[in-house]
């Protein structure tokens, strides 16, 4: 990891969000919220299950989907931002006859993610 940054006023009355976030993930993927990805949009965190506790556990993977962004990477390019699919070409005979057909196919790439814990605000490390 290069760099994280949350947003503290917001952690501080129950959300998290990321501000800043650069890091490579165990499969190589680089994420970087600056450059090529945007960050998430910020998440409640549950008030019942923080209570008592300094720290949760926060998970940074890559999504299947994001809407109206390409999702899979095609050999003769390049990304500029961390697929979870690739393409492949497969050939299927036809059903009903003796033809063949090629088409293109996702496939899934292994996910990886980043674990890692963030300290709330006003609590003290145990």
């Amino acid at each position: 990891m290069e760099k994280i940054e949350f947003n503290d006023s917001l952690l501080s009355s129950g959300l998290i969000q990321i501000t800043q976030l650069r890091l490579w993930l165990e499969d190589g993927s680089l994420i970087d919220a600056q450059r090529s990805d945007l960050p998430p949009a910020p998440r409640e965190l549950d008030a019942s299950q923080l209570a008592g506790r300094d720290a949760v556990t926060v998970v940074i993977a890559l999504p299947h989907m994001q809407p109206g962004v390409p999702t899979w990477n095609r050999k003769a390019l390049s990304p500029d931002r961390p697929l979870r699919y690739r393409e492949e070409w497969v050939t299927l005979q036809d059903a009903f006859g003796s033809e063949e057909e090629s088409m293109a196919v996702a496939r899934f790439i292994s996910p990886s993610g980043l674990l890692m814990k963030v300290m709330i605000p006003g609590k003290s490390a145990r």
